[in-house]
Parts: structure tokens; C-alpha cells; sequence
């Protein structure tokens, strides 16, 4: 799994930052909200977990949280509560 970060400010040929993690496919991924969580980028994929990352460190990320028993599709970090946030499984047809 290559999560990639760009700068359209610098180049939009180039990712300004790589992540790499776990194998694990991307499914959603948010960037903090509050002053001081603007260096967190937020990802969950097919894992079922959630993982965190410092965007100043991108070699491995800094939290992992279980959440569900199967893919997560969505996440969305709350804009008013910054420990607070959101995960969505989508439709199971089993």
C-alpha cells in the first residue's frame, strides 16, 4: 500500500509526501481538522482497521485502531470534536 500526498502549490507531476504501510488497499482517507491536528491523515481500507499518520513522518504510521471485521468504505474525522470520528462499512449483502 503507497498512499500518496500532493502539493499542488510545488508540482503536479510529483507527490510531495509517499506513505507506505502495511498491505492494506485505501478505501477513504481525511486530514485533521483542528489546529493541532494538522499533521494527522486518517485511512481505512479492506483491513478493517483504522491507521493514523503524522504527514511529518510518513515511513509508518503512528496509530492503529481494529474496527471492523471486514472492509471499512468511509471515514470522516469530526470538524468540532477532534477525538471524534466516523467509519461506515457500506452495504453487506451477506
Amino acid at each position: 500500500m503507497f498512499l500518496l500526498l500532493y502539493d499542488m502549490r510545488i508540482s503536479r507531476q510529483r507527490p510531495a509526501t509517499v506513505f507506505s504501510g502495511n498491505h492494506m488497499s485505501i478505501r477513504d482517507i481525511d486530514l485533521g481538522k483542528h489546529a493541532d491536528t494538522t499533521n494527522q491523515l486518517v485511512a481505512v481500507g479492506d483491513g478493517g482497521n483504522i491507521k493514523f499518520w503524522d504527514l511529518r513522518m510518513p515511513q509508518k504510521h503512528i496509530k492503529e485502531i481494529p474496527a471492523h471485521n471486514g472492509q471499512i468504505m468511509s471515514v470522516t474525522l469530526n470538524q468540532r470534536q477532534k477525538n471524534v470520528l466516523a467509519t461506515d462499512m457500506g452495504f453487506n449483502k451477506k
